[in-house]
């Protein structure tokens, strides 16, 4: 799991399942918060997506907006979580 692909996942999941297909100016930084692309049923069905997909379980804490505003702020705390998860079954 990369960075890039992790974007790019995530991105293809908002597009076609948030966005009906209508995503063509999504970027890596476009403020999804402050369009109204993320409200609050979608951050859960967002986050059904990742649980599913990476095997990663975001925890309450990290459900602040800082972690969601944009699509390089998923894909970053994806990472993070899966790193995390990573390295504590390694420690096991």
């Amino acid at each position: 799991m990369n960075y890039e692909s992790t974007l790019e996942e995530v991105k293809a999941y908002i597009e076609r399942e948030l966005l009906a297909g209508d995503g063509k100016d999504l970027t890596p930084t476009s403020p999804l918060l402050a369009w109204g692309v993320l409200t609050s049923l979608r951050v859960v069905q967002l986050l059904h997506f990742i649980r599913h997909r990476f095997e990663v379980e975001v925890p309450p804490d990290e459900l602040v907006a800082q972690n969601l505003k944009d699509l390089e702020s998923i894909a970053n705390l994806v990472l993070r979580l899966h790193t995390s998860n990573q390295q504590q079954r390694a420690a096991q």
